[in-house]
């Protein structure tokens, strides 16, 4: 049941690497993490951010099925075009 998930959440922005956070407790989890990304502002980023989201994905490690599609919680996307924005 939820009460017994230990979540932890996967996401790539851009072509950095892949992140992982740390495990979170129960159903409703704070993962407390925090990324800074040190992006040279150009026009060929702002058209990328224009048409890209941040795919976050959302994972149990207690699932012992092993096959790491069917541990996914959810899947959240974040449009990043406010960040082109400014």
């Amino acid at each position: 049941g939820p009460e017994r998930s230990l979540p932890y959440v996967m996401y790539k922005l851009l072509s950095f690497e892949e992140h992982s956070t740390l495990f979170g407790v129960g159903n409703n989890p704070n993962f407390n993490d925090t990324r800074a990304y040190l992006i040279a502002r150009t026009e060929k980023l702002n058209e990328v951010l224009k048409d890209e989201s941040l795919e976050l994905k959302v994972f149990d490690d207690n699932d012992n099925d092993y096959n790491i599609e069917s541990s996914v919680i959810g899947i959240a996307s974040v449009p990043l075009q406010l960040l082109a924005e400014g």
